[in-house]
């Protein structure tokens, strides 16, 4: 791998779990193959803190911790600033983001990073992302597709370009235009800077790679935390049904219930999932009527 790469590289996260913080980090270290110059963790609560971050922090496998106030927020509403101080803090050109309720694997591939980075480049690609499908696939070359899409589970980028678009996009005190369509609801808040670089990318046809993925190489975004994390992390790490998740770079449609969308999200029972259809069915006529 080269070396390079990993010094001009910093690892930034969101994150507020106490368990299961661990073992996710470093997932995505042997996913990498090697160590980013910097590993940033914005924090929260700023107040009694869960005290893995510390722990980690000493035990060098954090570099820095950004502790963010909520300030009576949600972490939903507070997730934009967090990935922001988080990225403002780091000085390499490029940064990977991760959350750590996304899981990375890999058996082998260990030039993927290199690989994917020059065809980033080839490309003139806004940088690499993954761990969703999406309908706006389009092949590059055996191995890559381009999306519009952009994950703030999983995608690299350069840290100063991604900030001006926010900039310009969100802004800082959230009174830009994109983020103005994002506060019908202040959980909402958390989706304006995806919303923010997929507006970059389409007006002015920029693109983000996408690698297929494998059963010897994924990125999945699971949306569970705590000990139910544990469990879906035993069976993806044991590769157990990841079939039917797999991104193959093709067009795909988005689920609409979370059990769809998420690999090894709880599903509900028979009865349970005819109930949550019907009440849905009965929205749609109720919208329609009206």
């Amino acid at each position: 791998m080269n070396q390079s790469l990993f010094n001009n590289l910093t690892l930034c996260t969101f994150s507020t779990g106490r368990i299961m913080v661990r073992e996710v980090l470093e997932d995505w270290l042997s996913f990498l193959g090697g160590r980013p110059k910097k590993i940033i963790f914005a924090v929260s609560p700023a107040d009694n803190p869960p005290p893995i971050y510390q722990e980690l922090l000493a035990e060098g496998l954090i570099d820095e911790i950004v502790y963010v106030d909520l300030r009576g927020r949600s972490v939903g509403e507070t997730d934009a600033e967090g990935i922001r101080v988080a990225i403002e803090a780091a000085t390499t050109d490029w940064i990977l983001l991760a959350k750590l309720d996304t899981l990375p694997y890999r058996r082998g591939n260990e030039n993927w990073l290199e690989e994917g980075m020059q065809t980033v480049k080839k490309y003139n690609c806004f940088g690499f992302t993954g761990s969703f499908p999406s309908p706006d696939m389009q092949s590059l070359e055996p191995g890559y597709s381009k999306t519009q899409k952009f994950s703030n589970n999983f995608s690299i980028f350069r840290g100063r370009e991604w900030i001006e678009v926010i900039d310009s996009y969100v802004g800082k005190n959230f009174d830009g235009a994109v983020a103005k369509n994002y506060l019908y609801t202040k959980e909402s808040l958390r989706f304006a800077n995806e919303a923010a670089i997929e507006t970059f990318l389409e007006e002015n046809q920029r693109y983000m790679l996408v690698r297929w993925e494998t059963p010897e190489w994924t990125v999945f975004h699971v949306n569970v935390w705590g000990e139910q994390l544990r469990q879906v992390r035993d069976r993806y790490l044991a590769r157990k049904d990841i079939g039917s998740a797999l991104n193959t770079g093709t067009p795909q449609e988005i689920g609409f219930y979370h059990w769809d969308m998420y690999y090894g999200y709880p599903k509900p029972s028979l009865f349970q999932r005819l109930k949550i259809f019907v009440g849905r069915l009965r929205r749609q006529i109720f919208r329609t009527e009206q």
